[in-house]
C-alpha cells in the first residue's frame, strides 16, 4: 500500500482498515454537525484574542497549559474535541466509546488524562488539515521531515505558508 507519506508496512494494514473505518464511520457525524452548528458557529464572536503558547517539548508548556486553563477567564479545547474537531458537538456516542479506551495518564509523563480535560491545539489540527508536525506520529519513517517543514517552516510551499497565516477557516471547512 503506497500513501503519499510512504509506505505502510504490511504488519499496519489492521491499523489502517481500522482507522478507515472508524473514518467511514464518523461521516454520518461530521455532515449532521455541519448542517446544524455551522450557522450558529459562524456568529460567535471572540471577546479577546488568543493566546499561544509557544516552546519546546517537555519545557513545560502543558504545564503552563493546564494552570491557565484553571483561570475562568480562558477557554479551552478538551480532548474530546481536540480528537473530534468536526463532530464533538452533536456526538455523544464516541464520547462513550473512547471513556472506554482512553488510559487514566499519559505514557510518557504520569500526567492525567481525560476526555473533558484541558488538550494543546495541534492535536486538534492534525485532525483538520494535513499541514502538521503530529503527522510524523502517524508515519514516524517521514518524522524529521515533517519536523522541518511544520516546526520550522523550512521548504514549504508558500501556498501551504499562506493557508497557515490566512485561511485556516478554510482548511477546517474544506477537509
Amino acid at each position: 500500500m503506497t500513501l503519499s507519506n510512504g509506505f505502510v508496512a504490511l504488519k499496519y494494514y489492521p491499523r489502517v482498515f481500522l482507522i478507515d473505518l472508524l473514518s467511514t464511520f464518523g461521516i454520518p457525524f461530521r455532515v449532521y454537525e455541519k448542517w446544524r452548528f455551522d450557522k450558529i458557529v459562524e456568529q460567535i464572536e471572540l471577546k479577546n484574542p488568543p493566546i499561544f503558547i509557544l516552546g519546546h517539548w517537555r519545557s513545560g508548556t502543558t504545564h503552563l497549559h493546564k494552570l491557565m486553563v484553571q483561570d475562568p477567564q480562558f477557554g479551552y479545547i478538551t480532548m474530546f474535541q481536540a480528537m473530534f474537531s468536526k463532530s464533538f458537538l452533536g456526538n455523544k456516542l464516541f464520547k462513550n466509546i473512547m471513556k472506554i479506551f482512553l488510559p487514566e495518564k499519559r505514557p510518557m509523563d504520569n500526567m492525567r488524562l481525560g476526555l473533558e480535560l484541558a488538550q494543546e491545539e495541534e492535536m486538534a489540527l492534525v485532525n483538520l488539515f494535513p499541514y502538521s508536525f503530529y503527522n510524523g506520529f502517524y508515519f514516524p519513517r517521514k518524522l524529521r521531515e515533517f519536523y522541518y517543514k511544520y516546526i520550522r517552516f523550512e521548504k514549504v510551499p508558500h501556498r501551504i505558508r499562506d493557508k497557515w497565516k490566512y485561511d485556516i477557516p478554510e482548511l477546517t471547512t474544506s477537509n
